[in-house]
C-alpha cells in the first residue's frame, strides 16, 4: 500500500535497498560547500541555494525533508537573549546557603540550560510502557560536594585545613591502570588519629570465565548489570554531620619494595616468610570510595540531605541507588507534570587536575577555520580553555568496574568527574549546535534509552561527550538550514565510535568511556543509529513527536501526523477527485461557457464552486474527527501501538503531487513561525524563516506550480516587508548599549542589508562562534 514499502529488519549486508541511502553520501562534501565561494549578489546567492535545495529534493528526499522538519521543532524562545542566564543556576543559588550552614555540603547543579528548556518543551512518550508519561528531556543533576574533605594540592603543602571547621586533609594518588579515576589517601598529620573498619587484605582478582565469546558477554552483562541496577536505600540513622563514621575509612597495606629472587625453592620460601614481616609494608589509610557512598545514601540524604535538597520523605523513602549516584523524584507543583526525576551525585571538590587533562589543554589536532569573510572559528578557543581551567572539579565515589574479573582497589578509587566545566561548554555552544545535541538526546531517549532504567548502556553523558568532540572538530559548519545533513554526520561519526568501542573523554582523552559499557548495549545502539540513517525522515519523525510544548504562546505545532501521511501515502490516493477536487477543475458537465461581457454569470460559478470546495472541506474535516476517535477507541482497547512504521522505507523519489503538498506544508508552517519570531525572538529569525519559505516557494514554481506558489509567495513577501519596517524602526528608535558579542557590529550589518533588501540565508543563522 502506498508509495512506501515495508521490510523486515535484515544485516546490511543482507539488504538491498534502492533508496537514496543518507548514511553513503558524501556529506563532509555537501557541509564543506556550505561556506565557499567569494562574495557574490543576492540574486546569485538565492538562484544558488533553491538549485541546493532541488537538487537535495530530487536525490536525497528524505534529508530534504529531514532539514526542513529540524527548522521546526524549536526549544528556545530566544536563544541569544536567554544565553545570557545560563552561567548560574538559580536553584543553586537559593539551596547553597542552607545547605553549607546545616549540611556541611555545597551543590553545583551543571545541567543549566536544559533547566531552560525543560520550561519550554517536555518529553510525552506516545506508545509504549510509559506512553503519555511526561518527564524532562534529560533528569536534573545536583552534585552535592561534601566541604568536610579538604583535598590538598601536594604531599608537602602545609597541614592546616582551610575549612573552618572539623575537616579531613587528603592526597590525590593517581590509579595507575585506570585513567580518570584516583584514590584519597589520608594526610600524614590525620592519618594516625583515624579509626578505620578493619580490612581483610584481597587476594589477587579470580580469572575470568572462558574465552568464548558467548559466555563472555553473558558474565560481562550480569557483572556490569548487577552494579548498575538502582538498589533501595538502607536507611539508617546519622548521629552527626559534621565528621564521616570509621566506615568512610579503610586501610591498606602497601609493599615497600618488591623483592625478586632466582635462588632455589628453600631461599623462595624464607624470602615469603620475610614479605610477611611488616617492616616490609606501609599501612596506608584511604578515604573508601564504597563506605562514603553508602554513608551519603543510607545517613545522610534521607535523614536530611534529600529534606533540604527538595525531595518530599515520601519520594525520598523510594529513592533507589547505584554507586555514585542517588535517584529521587521531586514533586514538582509548578509543572505539568507530577515528579521530576534527579540524579543526586555524591562528591569531593578538587582543583583542575593538570596532570590529568595536560592533552586537553595542548591538543595538537584541535583544528582552526575560518569562513570566507575571514572569521575565525575554533572550539574551544584558548580564552575557554583559560576559563576551564580555574574551575573546579569532583570527585564521585565510584571505583573502576571491569567488564571481566575484579578490580582490588574499585572500594578505594573516585572517579573525576567536570560538571563547571561541562556546563561552561553547554553554554558556550551555538544555537545550532545545542540543537543539534537536544535532536541527538530525543532520539536516544525514544530508541535507545532502557525503559526499565538500568544504568549499564548508554548514558547522556556519552552523547555529550560525543558532541564536544564534534564542535571541536568542526566549529565552523553547522548550518541550521542544513541540520539534518550534519547531524548525518555526527551519528556517523559516533556509530564509528560504537563498531570500535572506543569513546574518549573529552578533558582526559585516555579514558575510554565506552570501556565497562557491555557490548551487547553498543551493538543495539549501533543497530538502532544505523535504521535512523537509513530512513531518517521516519525516525526524527517518531522520536520528534515526543516533544511537548509547554506554554501555548511558544512557537506553533508542528502537525508530525500530516507530515508523516504525506511520507507515506499512496499518491493516487492523496486527491480523491469526488471529494477533494483540484481548485482549478471544473466538473466537465459545469464547464464555464465564455460569454463575453457576462461578469455576473461568472462570479456566480466562481461563487458556487467555492461554496463547493468549503462543504467537501468541511465533510473532510468532520471524516477526519471521526476516523481519529475511532483510532483513539481501537488503541485504548489493544493497548499501545505506535501509529508510526519504522520498516516503511519512502520512494527514492517524490512525485510531483507530493512535492507539491510537501513544499506547501513546510512553506505554511515557517511562515507562521516567522510570524512567532517577531513576537517571541527577533526580526533577525523571523526573516530567517520567511527567506526559507521564499526558496521552497521558487522551488514550487521550478516544478511548474506557479499557481500554488504565487499565493503563498505573496504572504511571504507581505511577512518580510512586515518584518524589514519593524528591523529598520528597532534600529533607529532604540540605538542598542554597548554590547558584549559584536552585537553593535550586527546591528548595522542588519540595518543594512535590511535596507538594501538584502537577506541572506546563511548570514541570518550561520553558526556563531563562541568566545
Amino acid at each position: 500500500m502506498g508509495n512506501c514499502s515495508s521490510h523486515k529488519s535484515e544485516s546490511p549486508k543482507g539488504r538491498v535497498s534502492t533508496k537514496a541511502r543518507p548514511s553513503h553520501l558524501d556529506w563532509d562534501s555537501i557541509m564543506s560547500q556550505e561556506n565557499d565561494g567569494g562574495a557574490m549578489s543576492q540574486k546569485s546567492y538565492d538562484q544558488v541555494e533553491v538549485a541546493k535545495m532541488k537538487k537535495e529534493l530530487l536525490e536525497s528526499p528524505q534529508i530534504f525533508v529531514l532539514n526542513n522538519l529540524l527548522m521546526s521543532v524549536m526549544f528556545f524562545e530566544n536563544y541569544e537573549r536567554e544565553k545570557q542566564k545560563f552561567t548560574h543556576s538559580t536553584i543553586e543559588k537559593e539551596l547553597n546557603p542552607t545547605l553549607l550552614r546545616d549540611e556541611t555540603i555545597e551543590c553545583v547543579i551543571p545541567d543549566v540550560i536544559f533547566e531552560n528548556v525543560h520550561k519550554n518543551v517536555k518529553f510525552r512518550r506516545m506508545h509504549g510502557p510509559n506512553k503519555n508519561k511526561i518527564e524532562p528531556l534529560v533528569p536534573r543533576r545536583y552534585f552535592v560536594v561534601n566541604d568536610n574533605i579538604e583535598v590538598l594540592e601536594t604531599k608537602n603543602t602545609p597541614q592546616y585545613s582551610a575549612i573552618d571547621k572539623p575537616g579531613y586533609q587528603v592526597v590525590v594518588e593517581k590509579s595507575e591502570e585506570h585513567f580518570g579515576f584516583v584514590k584519597l589517601k589520608c594526610a600524614p598529620s590525620q592519618a594516625r588519629t583515624i579509626e578505620p573498619e578493619p580490612a581483610l587484605d584481597k587476594k589477587d582478582p579470580k580469572p575470568g570465565p572462558s574465552t568464548q565469546t558467548d559466555d563472555s558477554e553473558i558474565y560481562e552483562y550480569s557483572t556490569i548489570a548487577s552494579v548498575n541496577t538502582p538498589k533501595p536505600l538502607d536507611i539508617t540513622s546519622c548521629e552527626r554531620r559534621d565528621t564521616l563514621p570509621k566506615t568512610c575509612f579503610t586501610q591498606k597495606r602497601i609493599r615497600k619494595y618488591e623483592e625478586t629472587s632466582d635462588d632455589s625453592d628453600e631461599e623462595e620460601e624464607a624470602g615469603r616468610k620475610v614479605d610477611e614481616a611488616k617492616e616490609l609494608y606501609d599501612v596506608v589509610s584511604y578515604i573508601s570510595s564504597n563506605g562514603f557512598m553508602k554513608y551519603i545514601q543510607n545517613a545522610v540524604f534521607p535523614n536530611s540531605l534529600g529534606l533540604a535538597l527538595g525531595f518530599d520523605a515520601s519520594e525520598i523513602a523510594l529513592a533507589k541507588a547505584i554507586p555514585g549516584k542517588i535517584f529521587c523524584n521531586l514533586q514538582d507543583v509548578n509543572e505539568d507534570f507530577a515528579v521530576l526525576p534527579c540524579e543526586i551525585v555524591p562528591s569531593v571538590a578538587i582543583q583542575w587536575p593538570i596532570e590529568f587533562t595536560f592533552e586537553f589543554h595542548n591538543r595538537a589536532e584541535r583544528p582552526t577555520m575560518w569562513d570566507k569573510f575571514g572569521e575565525e572559528y575554533k572550539w574551544p578557543k584558548l580564552n575557554m580553555i583559560n576559563e576551564i581551567r580555574g574551575l573546579s572539579c569532583a570527585l564521585v565515589p565510584r571505583g573502576y568496574i571491569p567488564k571481566r574479573g575484579e578490580n582490588p582497589d574499585s572500594e578505594i578509587e573516585w572517579e573525576i568527574a567536570f560538571p563547571k566545566a561541562q556546563r561552561y561548554l553547554d553554554t558556550h555552544m551555538s544555537h545550532t549546535q545545542i540543537r543539534a545535541f537536544l535532536f541527538l538526546l530525543t532520539i536516544y531517549k525514544s530508541f535507545i534509552e532502557p525503559v526499565n532504567k538500568q544504568y549499564d548502556g548508554l548514558l547522556v553523558d556519552h552523547f555529550r561527550t560525543h558532541m564536544y568532540w564534534e564542535c571541536e572538530s568542526n566549529p565552523r559548519d553547522w548550518p541550521e538550514h542544513r541540520l539534518g545533513t550534519k547531524l548525518a554526520i555526527v551519528i556517523r561519526n559516533f556509530m564509528q565510535k560504537l563498531s570500535v568501542g572506543e569513546l574518549p573523554d573529552f578533558f582526559i582523552k585516555k579514558k575510554n568511556m565506552f570501556l565497562n559499557v557491555p557490548n551487547k548495549h553498543l551493538r543495539h545502539a549501533q543497530k538502532i543509529l544505523h535504521d535512523v540513517l537509513e530512513s531518517p525522515a521516519i525516525y526524527f519523525l517518531g522520536a520528534l513527536r515526543n516533544l511537548k510544548y509547554t506554554n501555548p504562546k511558544f512557537y506553533p505545532h508542528f502537525d508530525f501526523k500530516e507530515l508523516y501521511r504525506l511520507l507515506t501515502a499512496d499518491t493516487s490516493l492523496m486527491v480523491n477527485p469526488r471529494i477533494v477536487r483540484p481548485p482549478n477543475l471544473i466538473p466537465k458537465n459545469r464547464q464555464m461557457v465564455k460569454v463575453e461581457g457576462d461578469a455576473n454569470y461568472r462570479r456566480e460559478i466562481k461563487w458556487k464552486i467555492e461554496k463547493e470546495k468549503q462543504m467537501r472541506k468541511l465533510v473532510m474535516q468532520k471524516r477526519r474527527e471521526q476516523e481519529q476517535r475511532e483510532e483513539n477507541l481501537k488503541m485504548e482497547r489493544r493497548g499501545s501501538v505506535d501509529s508510526i512504521d519504522y520498516e516503511l522505507q519512502c520512494e527514492q523519489q517524490f512525485d510531483r503531487l507530493k512535492i507539491r503538498e510537501i513544499l506547501m506544508f513546510f512553506i505554511r508552517h515557517f511562515i507562521e513561525m516567522a510570524r512567532k519570531s517577531r513576537r517571541l525572538a527577533s526580526q533577525r529569525q523571523a526573516l530567517f524563516y520567511l527567506k526559507q519559505a521564499y526558496y521552497l516557494g521558487k522551488i514550487l514554481e521550478d516544478f511548474g506550480l506557479q499557481a500554488d506558489a504565487r499565493e503563498l509567495l505573496e504572504q511571504v513577501t507581505k511577512e518580510e516587508e512586515t518584518s524589514k519596517k519593524i528591523s529598520v524602526s528597532e534600529s533607529f528608535e532604540f540605538p542598542p548599549s554597548t554590547p558584549k558579542r559584536n552585537s553593535a557590529q550586527f546591528s548595522w550589518e542588519m540595518t543594512q542589508q535590511v535596507k538594501g533588501n538584502n537577506i541572506n540565508l546563511n548570514n541570518l543563522n550561520k553558526s556563531t562562534p563562541a568566545i
